[in-house]
């Protein structure tokens, strides 16, 4: 730095083109320049003497697995949702049709009309259109058309009885090849 003075007695050592000042002990340094310099462009710093630094090496605990983790949470998710799915088939298997048509009788008359369109060959649309004047909503037109035709009037259905079915015959037949059955005669 131009016009770098130093207040007191202050002797400066120098290596590699830097002058440094070995602190021994704590000092005050009094300075001025004839450079327009604030506190954070100054080309100074405080540093102690590399042999001092003390570095250690950082060991790194092991963490827990994170996918672990997820995979516990996806499965969680997955079975709540496929346990959701099962609740909700079971309401549209056994009470979506009660909470459609109050009464029985109100499903038989639209199936009965429905009927008797398609055996005069009037086409869908005009049988959605009549049964829509007559004060059905689509929601049930929809339903009675599909259960007309024989078609899925809820959501897909999950195998889940016939997985159980199939395992309860499992159980079986391991409890008939048990050893104590197997190869016995009563000759």
């Amino acid at each position: 730095m131009d016009g770098l003075d130093f207040k007191g007695n202050v002797s400066f050592m120098e290596t590699s083109g830097y002058k440094y000042l070995p602190l021994i002990e704590p000092i005050t340094l009094k300075f001025s320049t004839t450079e327009n310099v604030d506190f954070l462009t100054i080309p100074m710093f405080i540093s102690p003497k590399l042999e001092k630094v003390k570095v250690e090496e950082i060991i790194l605990e092991p963490s827990e697995n994170r996918t672990v983790i997820l995979f516990i949470i996806l499965i969680t998710l997955a079975f709540i949702g496929i346990l959701i799915y099962i609740i909700l088939q079971k309401w549209y298997k056994t009470k979506y049709e009660k909470y459609l048509f109050k009464e029985r009788n109100q499903l038989y008359n639209v199936a009965t009309y429905i009927h008797n369109a398609k055996e005069n060959n009037i086409p869908e649309s005009e049988i959605r259109k009549t049964l829509r004047k007559a004060g059905w909503n689509s929601e049930q037109i929809t339903y009675a058309l599909r259960k007309y035709a024989g078609k899925r009037t809820g959501m897909y259905e999950l195998p889940v009885k016939k997985l159980l079915e199939k395992k309860e015959e499992q159980m079986k037949q391991q409890q008939k090849d048990t050893k104590f059955n197997k190869g016995y005669s009563p000759n």
